[in-house]
């Protein structure tokens, strides 16, 4: 029994404090996205280890389970704001539809349930996408741009909702889909749709990390309304994401709305990590945010209700 407290405590206290490294291995920051995990298992240990009257370990397992926690304050406690919301509002839907595991009955139905004016969708092959667009005769307006290794994004709109579609390529060749979406007859907002690389290696952690920047730094220089969704392939609690909102001054909307992890649908809401993202600049106003049902994928989508400030 003593090696095992030993290498549960060993193990829970390089977890929590590997994160600090991420800078030096991706491996490391990898272990910046479980800070719910590591909260929630440090409280199961915590009695664990003082029943065993181990009290140096469980003093310092709860000086971690605190430290970890305060990584989450802002997002686990916050309450939704009562936000009144105008009749002029977009709902935007984002998800990834994951490639290889394609469910098109399911992606209807949540489309369906949730009744955006506009989606964004990542990974849908044109095959599946013609089938998904039969079933879903709401959106007449269609933009897909594809991209190397599945990482396509298509827009879906409903009429007079987007004014126009586009999309570029970064300088590492990885599409970012803009669509101008009307608010109303006068103003309209910039939604930007991305997927980067997940951070399977180094070489494609910092392909993913350029890709993320170029993009927040691009849009969070304009003095406009913008909104960025997408499969971002990194949490809240990396101190690489926490920096770049800070620098070029976007809001997550998880801090208004609470936690919401959206991957792997498989795993229990606990067990699960907050990957697909939706951040908006200063001039955007969000009255609502959550997950939608299950689409057959392994990512559920990101709803959000927006307006103008």
């Amino acid at each position: 029994m003593q090696l095992f407290l030993s290498l549960l405590f060993f193990g829970y206290c390089f977890s929590s404090l590997s994160g600090f490294a991420a800078e030096m291995w991706w491996v490391f920051d990898l272990f910046t996205h479980f800070r719910f995990q590591y909260f929630w298992i440090g409280f199961l240990l915590l009695p664990l280890f003082t029943w065993y009257k181990k009290t140096v370990m469980a003093f310092l397992i709860g000086v971690l389970m605190l430290f970890n926690g305060t990584f989450i304050t802002n997002v686990l406690f916050s309450e939704p704001l009562a936000v009144f919301k105008p009749a002029q509002t977009v709902r935007v839907m984002s998800t990834n539809i994951q490639f290889n595991h394609v469910d098109i009955p399911k992606a209807v139905k949540s489309i369906n349930q949730a009744n955006p004016d506009v989606v964004f969708l990542y990974e849908i092959q044109p095959l599946d996408l013609e089938k998904l667009i039969k079933e879903v005769d709401q959106f007449p307006y269609v933009f897909t741009q594809p991209a190397f290794g599945a990482l396509d994004v298509t827009v879906l709109a409903k009429k007079d909702v987007v004014l126009n579609a586009s999309a570029e390529f970064t300088n590492i060749v990885f599409p970012v889909v803009e669509a101008q979406v009307a608010i109303n007859e006068k103003e309209s907002v910039t939604v930007v749709g991305i997927h980067p690389y997940p951070p399977i290696s180094d070489k494609t952690t910092e392909i993913r990390d350029s890709y993320l920047e170029a993009v927040l730094k691009k849009y969070g220089s304009q003095d406009k309304a913008v909104v960025v969704v997408g499969d971002f392939n990194i949490t809240s609690f990396s101190p690489k994401f926490t920096h770049w909102l800070k620098e070029y001054y976007w809001i997550d909307t998880q801090v208004e709305f609470g936690l919401q992890p959206s991957w792997p649908v498989a795993l229990p809401a606990f067990m699960r990590v907050p990957i697909d993202h939706a951040l908006v600049s200063p001039q955007v106003e969000v009255y609502n945010r959550w997950l939608g049902n299950d689409t057959g994928s392994d990512h559920l989508p990101v709803l959000i209700d927006i307006g103008l400030k």
